[in-house]
């Protein structure tokens, strides 16, 4: 295990085809690049680069670059993934998402993920009126951007499959080898699951899911578990179909000091990474 700490808020983490890393740090506005092995390969506040609280960051093959959603600056950013230069895509999924980003509200999205056809797909928190809505933006011409409101419901008490509209947070978006689609809302203790058109299809409850990533060697869902009032912070792996759930890693209070609230995972291969707001960690899987 290595570790990185000295983030002002780490929020988000990536990986790219090359086994590189791509952290978010919103406090100190910058996009950090880390090798497999740790080193330090980018930095954006050094380069030029100018962010404003960025938070989502996913890899986009279709343009071989990093998407970073910047909260100030309210559009997504393009960045190449090694040298993190402003990079222009002709893929349709992006040109969509650009033309349609005021016509959807020009939202402050908090995560975006990637579908294996190059579909995009956003999951936006509208910190003012607590709407909350996932939207779906495709690589072709025909019905471009699907979206749908899943307004806050306060009396709702429960939430069951055939009430899938009451989302609070939803805060982090990944998908499956078949694109299906997971939405972590934390504060309803709820993962929801979609088709890729969006329809709701399923729900896996779990204490206050934030981070999420599909590990694709073992077809399972990876959560990271942050209960609040300072108990332990840990990483599950769930089987979807049966919803079982297992323990992969566990951090009690005094042990998580270094990690802070723990936020973002990915992983690739026999490689786990763990992103808390304070601290990057690498982990080798199966060890």
């Amino acid at each position: 295990m290595w570790e990185k700490p000295g983030l002002g808020y780490g929020w988000d983490v990536a990986l790219t085809p090359t086994g590189n890393i791509a952290v978010t740090d919103e406090i100190n506005n910058k996009v950090l690049l880390y090798s497999c092995d740790g080193e330090l390969k980018a930095d954006s506040s050094t380069m030029g680069i100018t962010l404003h609280r960025p938070r989502g960051i996913a890899f986009y093959k279709p343009g071989n670059a990093l998407i970073v959603l910047d909260m100030q600056s309210i559009r997504p950013r393009l960045l190449d993934q090694n040298t993190f230069k402003h990079t222009q895509l002709k893929s349709l999924a992006w040109q969509h998402l650009m033309q349609n980003w005021v016509t959807m509200g020009n939202p402050k999205p908090s995560a975006i993920g990637v579908l294996g056809n190059g579909n995009l797909v956003t999951s936006q928190i509208w910190l003012t009126s607590h709407e909350s809505r996932v939207a779906i933006v495709r690589n072709t011409s025909e019905q471009p951007i699907t979206w749908k409101d899943y307004n806050r419901n306060p009396e709702a008490e429960e939430i069951n499959l055939n009430d899938l509209v009451s989302m609070d947070t939803p805060f982090c978006v990944t998908a499956d080898h078949k694109d299906r689609i997971y939405v972590s809302d934390t504060d309803k203790n709820a993962i929801f699951v979609y088709d890729n058109e969006g329809n709701s299809v399923d729900m896996i409850q779990i204490k206050r899911p934030w981070g999420l990533c599909w590990d694709g060697v073992k077809n399972r869902l990876l959560v990271t578990e942050c209960p609040s009032g300072g108990l332990s912070h840990r990483i599950v792996a769930i089987d979807v179909p049966s919803k079982n759930m297992v323990e992969v890693i566990k951090w009690d209070k005094k042990s998580r000091l270094s990690l802070g609230t723990l936020r973002s995972v990915a992983c690739s291969g026999t490689k786990l990474v763990v992103l808390g707001h304070k601290c990057l960690q690498v982990y080798e899987l199966g060890k």
